[in-house]
């Protein structure tokens, strides 16, 4: 086990004072648990370009094969979509449903609760807010019952609309996938070049 002094009061130098502090917050944070002694990385991991090329050529891919789709492709899919979407929707009605029964069902029980004391009347208020807030929070049935007709009554996308709106969306996550590859170089080179002019204040 290592001898040297880890803190001020200990003996601590001010270069390991200042090393030990860059790494509780910024680019070093991920440091804060290594042994005071761990070397400062030379260099930062840059972001892999052969999965960004990878995941651009599926974007790529896929914008091509909505291009190739007829119109009847278009429809019978937004058709299927919009199924999928009023199904969705049904099912998360009916699990709120449910846990508003079990929500209620367990208010009954608290509003029952007969409290041992004027000290227990607090735990009991607040289990009821507790219940109450969840209830409101989490259980709006109607809102959902609204939205289901509202899909219902829009029905499926017309095939131009929804051929635009997913082109719209690729050519966003391929704008988005060239922003991510950007920063994260960035970042790395940001990291390295902070390092390395901490390195050379201190001279290490």
């Amino acid at each position: 086990m290592s001898n040297r002094p880890y803190t001020i009061t200990e003996g601590i130098t001010f270069k390991e004072y200042a090393i030990n502090t860059a790494k509780q917050f910024g680019y070093l944070f991920e440091m804060r648990e290594l042994p005071a002694d761990a070397p400062l990385p030379v260099a930062f991991p840059l972001p892999s370009r052969e999965k960004h090329l990878e995941k651009l050529a599926e974007l790529r891919a896929e914008k091509k094969q909505i291009l190739a789709m007829s119109d009847e492709e278009i429809e019978t899919t937004a058709k299927q979509e919009h199924e999928n979407a009023v199904k969705s929707y049904q099912d998360y009605l009916e699990k709120k449903i449910s846990d508003k029964e079990k929500y209620e069902a367990m208010l009954a029980q608290v509003e029952a609760y007969e409290v041992p004391s004027r000290q227990h009347k607090k735990l009991k208020k607040v289990m009821k807010d507790q219940i109450i807030g969840s209830i409101a929070q989490e259980c709006d049935i109607e809102y959902t019952k609204k939205t289901i007709e509202e899909i219902i009554a829009d029905g499926p996308q017309p095939v131009a609309e929804w051929r635009q709106n997913n082109l719209d969306c690729i050519e966003n996550s391929i704008k988005r996938e060239h922003k991510s590859y950007r920063r994260g170089k960035n970042s790395a080179q940001q990291k390295e070049r902070w390092v390395t002019q901490l390195k050379s204040s201190l001279e290490m």
